[in-house]
Formats: C-alpha cells, sequence, structure tokens
C-alpha cells in the first residue's frame, strides 16, 4: 500500500492594491506581491488560535509558536548523518505469518552482525593429532601371505573338480536295463563333499580379505581428510600472524582437497564382502564382480597417492614462506601404475592363476603407502610445535 502525504492548508493573501494572489517569502517573513513588486504590509489584527490553521510538521520536529495571523514556515529538518558505517546483520526469522499491512507485533531482539571464526594453531594442531592418533586402528598392514593361502586352496579345489569329475563318468557308467539300481559310491560322495567345503573355505577367505581391503581404504581415506583439513587451517593460522601470502598454495590445496573428498567416498566394506560371498557361487558373474573390486581396490590407490604427492608440494611451498623446514618427500615411495585392464586380460587368459599376484600387489602398495604416509605425518607434527 503507497501512503499519500497528508494534504496541507496553507493561507493565503491578495494584494489590497491589484487584488491577485500574494506570495509569502520565508526569508523576510512577509507577503510579496509579483504584480506590483512591493512587499504588503503587516496584518495587525489578531484571530484566535484555535481558528489558524497550523503549519505542517515534519516527524520529529518540534512545534513553532504562531504570532498573530502572520504564518511562520520552517523548512524539513535535515535528514540526519551517520557517524559510524552500518554493519548489515543477518535477517530475524519471523515466528508467524504477517498479513499485508500488518505490523509485526512483539519485541525484536536486535541482531548481531556475522563475523566468521578465524582459524587456530591450537585447533588445527589438535585436528592433525586427532587424525594421526587414529592410524593404528585405521590404516591396517595386511600379511601378504594371503594371495598364498587363496592360491593353495584355489588349486586344491581344482584337483578335487577334476576328481570328481572323473568319478561322475564312472557313476554314469551303469546296467543300462536297470539304471536304478546302483548306488552313487563312497568315493563320489566324498569328493563331492570336500569339494564343497573347500569352496566354502575359499568363498570365507574371499570374503573376509575384501571385507579388511575395503575397510582400511574407507578408513584411511576419512582419517587422511581429516589431516589436510587441520594441515590447511595451520597454514592459514600461521600466514595471518605472520602476515605472510600464501594465497596460491592455499588455493591449490583446497582444490585438491574438493577433489579428493568427491571421488574417495565410502564403498561399505560389509556391502562388498556380502556380493563377493553371494556371486563367488556363480561362476561367470562372480569372476567378473571380483575382478571389478581389484580394479577400484588399485584405481583408487593409484589417484590418491597422486594427490597426495600434490599436496605435499602445496604444504611445502606454503611452509617455506612460512620460514619452517619443509616435509621431505624423498622417502616417498611412489605407487606403480598399474594397468588394471591388463590384469583383467591376464586373469581370464591364464583362468584365475593371475588373480593372486593381483592380491599380493594390492596388499603390497596399500601397506608401502601407510608407511609412507605416516613418516609424511609425523615431521608435520614435528613442524607444527615450532
Amino acid at each position: 500500500m503507497i501512503m499519500s502525504e497528508p494534504q496541507v492548508h496553507r493561507p493565503q493573501r491578495s494584494c489590497e492594491d491589484c487584488g491577485s494572489q500574494a506570495a509569502f517569502i520565508v526569508d523576510n517573513q512577509s507577503w510579496y506581491c509579483s504584480k506590483c513588486r512591493k512587499y504588503l504590509p503587516a496584518v495587525q489584527a489578531q484571530q484566535p488560535a484555535q481558528a489558524q490553521q497550523p503549519a505542517y510538521q515534519y516527524p520529529g520536529q518540534a512545534q513553532q509558536p504562531v504570532y498573530g495571523t502572520q504564518p511562520v514556515y520552517h523548512a524539513p529538518a535535515a535528514q540526519p548523518i551517520y557517524a559510524q558505517p552500518i554493519q548489515y546483520a543477518q535477517p530475524q526469522q519471523q515466528t508467524a505469518y504477517q498479513g499485508h499491512g500488518q505490523t509485526q507485533q512483539g519485541h525484536v531482539q536486535p541482531t548481531q552482525a556475522y563475523q566468521p571464526a578465524l582459524p587456530s594453531v591450537e585447533m588445527a594442531r589438535a585436528k592433525v593429532h586427532n587424525s594421526v592418533t587414529h592410524r593404528s586402528r585405521t590404516d591396517t598392514i595386511l600379511s601378504t601371505m594371503w594371495p598364498t593361502i587363496l592360491i593353495i586352496v584355489q588349486f586344491l579345489l581344482i584337483i578335487f573338480v577334476f576328481f570328481g569329475v572323473f568319478s561322475f563318468i564312472d557313476e554314469v557308467d551303469v546296467d543300462i536295463a536297470d539304471p536304478y539300481a546302483s548306488n552313487p559310491s563312497n568315493a563320489f560322495i566324498a569328493v563331492i563333499v570336500i569339494g564343497f567345503l573347500l569352496q566354502m573355505i575359499y568363498t570365507v577367505m574371499l570374503c573376509y580379505l575384501v571385507y579388511h581391503l575395503v575397510l582400511r581404504m574407507d578408513d584411511h581415506f576419512e582419517r587422511d581428510g581429516l589431516f589436510r583439513k587441520g594441515l590447511m587451517e595451520f597454514i592459514d593460522a600461521s600466514s595471518m600472524s605472520k602476515n605472510v601470502d600464501t594465497n596460491v598454495e592455499r588455493w591449490t590445496m583446497n582444490t585438491i582437497d574438493m577433489n579428493s573428498s568427491i571421488k574417495e567416498g565410502k564403498k561399505g566394506a560389509i556391502t562388498w564382502a556380502m556380493l563377493t560371498g553371494i556371486f563367488s557361487f556363480i561362476p561367470v558373474i562372480g569372476i567378473l564382480f571380483l575382478l571389478y573390486v581389484m580394479h577400484f581396490l588399485t584405481d583408487s590407490l593409484i589417484d590418491h597417492d597422486f594427490n597426495q604427492l600434490n599436496f605435499n608440494r602445496q604444504v611445502n611451498g606454503a611452509l617455506a614462506k612460512l620460514g619452517k623446514p619443509i616435509v621431505a618427500s624423498g622417502s616417498w615411495t611412489h605407487t606403480p601404475r598399474r594397468s588394471t585392464s591388463l590384469y583383467v586380460i591376464l586373469t581370464i587368459v591364464t583362468l584365475g592363476f593371475f588373480l593372486p599376484y593381483w592380491w599380493f600387489v594390492a596388499i603390497k602398495d596399500w601397506n608401502i603407502h601407510f608407511q609412507n604416509q605416516w613418516r609424511s605425518e609425523d615431521e608435520v607434527l614435528i613442524i607444527m610445535q615450532d
């Protein structure tokens, strides 16, 4: 709704000589006839105060006395000048619907301007220290003997499958005249039972190994994300305290951290272990699923190791500007660039006998990555104490 300004009743006066409308000059407080080009004489008659129409007053303007019939005009009050800059506060949340043209009821608490929390060196050290203390739980070192055990069980399973096929051929050589008279031999039953037990053992071992590999990958990614954020906060706080420009390094570090957070989402160890156990009894689907598990275990480590090395380079650049020792990256053993497509082809061509080697390199590469990062984290803790 547009509020119009109230109408003001202003007094008028005509010239006694020519009868034209006179204009009131505020500076001289007198009536002036533009036609006669002269000021009119003041009127000496007195009128009751209640019959006079007061001049329009702006809000906050004090009322001025009126003497006789001579009107007194006052200029509008000047707008206040803000001595301090205006602070923009966050809008308050309305608790109830407010209709059109309805004023808000109740007392409104004044809001304060939003001030973001500044990075703190103490909080950064706490985040980094908390991340390092959990590495004994997340970064589990698995034994490289697991592939050896798997290939032994796999080899025994193939042997019993081979004997089971020949036993089945001997069992079907029965009397054609009375095919239901013969019963399966004890040797055939024993071969079938042992083969089934070996298959169960192999499946349980696969599920256990997949569970631990995926679990330690998820936990390591989560712990490493907390470590990166604490280290970036430490660089921010140190740069502000020393008035050093590390914007280029911090921008690159933040980009690497965002990309890593997007790609390194949780896979879910229990889910992948259960799917491995279910698909292992389906020959073709089970093999394809297992190859895919090996693919993302290998490929995720290669990307993570590459991003970690680039992140450490930016950290060293920022630490050098701050006058602190840099993290030695020369002892960091690079993860080999393994072609998962080539490994899949070799696994299919060798009828699965290449798969234990793939398990071996996957376990070994993750173990080496953990040890490299532990050394780097220990150096960072020493640098942050200076």
